[in-house]
């Protein structure tokens, strides 16, 4: 796998690297405090300073899709190298993971007791407890597939991607209650949605890999603006994982995301026509 870099890119593409050096990274998701990163790589999940210029970081068992405890003393992620399913581990890299179940995780509750995911094989949303019961209870079950879902830090709204209208699009629902409503938020296919900490946007990955940004205002009744684009760039935002490729500031202001080694050459195929006839016109005697 190619090396990449791991950078922050603010709302007028200036971008800023972190100190880390270059690794074939995925899946980058800030802590709740915002000062570290973890990032899935090939030999670990890596958890790096995300604010301090200095190299230093810790090294947890392989795996992917990382997501943080609200606490921030855990990383939940799915593992399939070993006995495959969902695990979690200390992010200082003491101790060893536990596996809590099987499943894809997508983020914790605001209120840290429950970690929403998707069973293998499976086109629901779940919610698994983080206590020791470990329960299982469904969430949005449907004919169609949900993922990345998400609830904004007020607890009051379910952000998902389904794929109920032929394509992938971005959705929102009351939570917990979420039978008692549903508002299509992007207008042409999105994936990936993210609350803004402060809950007044929500972002999304565009087909494309365009990140997308939707006013709202869900202190009442739900109300959003139309879509505008805030992060255009050589960014790997838009992949073929389904997991969420990218995180925002504390702030609301800057966007981390991966991104390709400045010195890698992108992948080219160079198709060559009517290759005898130039054979033979540079060889004629052979």
């Amino acid at each position: 796998m190619a090396p990449k870099t791991l950078v922050w890119v603010n709302r007028q593409g200036q971008e800023e690297a972190l100190a880390a050096p270059p690794r074939p990274y995925a899946h980058p998701t800030l802590s709740p405090d915002g000062t570290l990163v973890a990032a899935a790589a090939a030999d670990g999940i890596k958890v790096l300073n995300a604010v301090r210029r200095e190299r230093g970081e810790v090294t947890l068992d392989r795996g992917f899709a990382p997501v943080w405890t609200r606490d921030g003393r855990r990383l939940l992620f799915f593992a399939s190298l070993r006995e495959a399913g969902l695990f979690w581990q200390a992010a200082d890299g003491t101790g060893q993971s536990e596996r809590l179940g099987t499943g894809l995780p997508w983020s914790v509750t605001p209120d840290g007791t429950r970690v929403l995911f998707s069973p293998p094989g499976s086109s629901d949303l779940m919610t698994l407890a983080l206590d020791d019961t470990h329960q299982i209870e469904p969430l949005i079950q449907t004919p169609a597939n949900e993922r990345n879902g998400i609830v904004s830090s007020d607890g009051r709204w379910l952000a998902y991607e389904s794929d109920s209208s032929g394509r992938y699009e971005i959705y929102v629902r009351p939570f917990p209650n979420v039978s008692a409503g549903q508002w299509l938020i992007s207008t042409d296919g999105g994936t990936r949605p993210l609350w803004s900490p402060n809950v007044r946007e929500l972002f999304y990955v565009a087909p494309g890999g365009a990140l997308m940004a939707v006013r709202v205002n869900g202190r009442g009744t739900w109300n959003a603006g139309p879509p505008a684009k805030v992060v255009e760039g050589p960014y790997e935002t838009e992949l073929r994982q389904t997991s969420r490729t990218y995180d925002v500031s504390t702030d609301g202001q800057r966007f981390l995301v991966v991104k390709r080694a400045a010195n890698q050459v992108t992948p080219q195929i160079v198709v060559v026509q009517n290759w005898l006839e130039e054979l033979k016109r540079l060889a004629p005697g052979r």
